[in-house]
């Protein structure tokens, strides 16, 4: 019979050998500690079965553990939730340490840029964990819910940190900019890209005064037309309606709207109008652009809403209603003369096939070297065809980073 210390060793190896990114707690099994890994972007409740059938000294961490148990109670279900539990306290106490660990005075003094990456980093951890499908479909007096809902605030603690150190990077960025150039015709687009870049001040008065109004009158149109029925967007939820302006939320938008900017975008192309947000967005902040947005058209409130923004944006929105895998093609048959799209935003179908031919198509309505922003890329689905798009030479991937949470960015080539 092997003794308890080589039982434990053998014990630690397994579980090591089976977890490629781990977490670890400790217990106290036979006077001695055990120390347990498991994988947090993983279902818990698998690992916890298989965490209680390994054996230490030839027996099985379950009937050690079910001495705890209440009289009555299902030992195998009491130890399975006890490990459960344990291993979601090692997660919250995982999370909560790093995010703390993000505002010391030492991480203050280790320079922006690798503050952005290791917030980044972290913020990437959490979302991982909390689509592990663990915390899918619980209960409300669920004690994993309660978990969920501390990973959620750490989530958006991350994301405002995120936020505001982004913006302090770019003004430094253009300080700099700007004191090695103060005089000339450099030192005069500078300027502009100043004042094309104040939104990075407060991008919450930004949105309100460039477009507010007009995005909550569009978002109230799509809930009379369709009340608990109006399809999601980058401002609004899918069902309700509901307004999007959590910091997660407003940095995605920022995100978008930066890339459009950057590109010097004139003539944007659109997959997925819907009620008109994204268009309304564009519309307002570049002055002169023009979108054309191409919509599958089935929502009732699509084509008055798009009426209502070629008026009050005076002709500068057009609309093609139908299945983008047809029309876009056939609008390039038909236009041969026109000019092509310098950006194109694509929030269409979330089918591979669709994904993949709606960047293929977009692209080739474009100039080489066109923007393109594909949402949803955090759909398993959307993000392969555009990997194959990457892979295929379609489009090349830009500025990977903190924008990248649920939007791949690129340039057609």
């Amino acid at each position: 019979m092997p003794t308890n210390q080589s039982a434990l060793a053998v014990f630690l190896i397994l579980v090591a050998l089976a977890k490629s990114w781990a977490l670890k707690f400790s217990l106290e099994i036979d006077g001695q500690k055990v120390d347990v890994q498991f994988d947090p972007y993983q279902a818990l409740t698998p690992q916890a079965v298989e965490i209680m059938h390994f054996e230490v000294g030839e027996i099985k961490l379950v009937d050690f553990m079910s001495g705890a148990c209440t009289e009555g109670q299902d030992a195998i279900v009491c130890v399975q939730d006890r490990i459960v539990g344990t291993m979601e306290d090692t997660i919250i106490e995982r999370f909560t340490t790093l995010s703390s660990s993000l505002v010391t005075v030492e991480a203050m003094g280790e320079g922006l840029e690798i503050s952005i990456a290791r917030t980044y980093i972290a913020l990437s951890e959490v979302k991982k964990t909390l689509y592990s499908g663990h915390f899918e479909g619980l209960s409300p007096e669920s004690r994993s819910l309660r978990i969920a809902t501390s990973l959620l605030e750490i989530q958006a603690f991350l994301y405002s940190q995120l936020s505001e150190r982004s913006r302090q990077s770019a003004e430094t960025a253009l300080e700099k900019a700007a004191a090695l150039a103060s005089t000339g015709y450099v030192a005069t687009e500078l300027q502009k890209k100043r004042d094309m870049y104040k939104h990075i001040q407060n991008f919450d008065q930004f949105e309100e005064e460039k477009y507010g109004t007009l995005m909550q009158q569009l978002t109230s149109y799509a809930l009379q037309e369709q009340p608990s029925n109006v399809e999601g967007g980058i401002f609004i939820d899918h069902g309700a309606g509901s307004f999007f302006k959590s910091s997660s939320d407003r940095h995605k938008r920022e995100c978008l709207l930066m890339s459009v900017m950057d590109a010097g975008a004139r003539n944007i192309g659109e997959i997925g109008f819907n009620v008109g947000h994204s268009s309304a967005m564009f519309l307002s902040v570049l002055e002169g652009s023009k979108v054309h947005s191409f919509d599958i058209c089935r929502h009732s409130y699509t084509q008055p809403a798009a009426k209502a923004l070629y008026e009050l944006f005076e002709e500068r929105l057009s609309l093609t209603c139908g299945d983008s895998r047809t029309t876009l093609k056939e609008f390039a048959e038909n236009t041969s003369d026109r000019a092509p799209f310098d950006y194109f935003f694509v929030d269409g179908s979330h089918s591979y096939d669709d994904a993949y031919e709606d960047i293929v198509n977009s692209c080739a309505l474009s100039e080489k070297g066109a923007g393109i922003a594909v949402d949803d890329c955090n759909d398993s689905e959307v993000r392969l065809a555009w990997i194959e798009a990457v892979k295929n030479g379609v489009v090349v991937e830009k500025n990977k980073g903190v924008c990248w949470v649920d939007t791949c960015f690129g340039a057609c080539t």
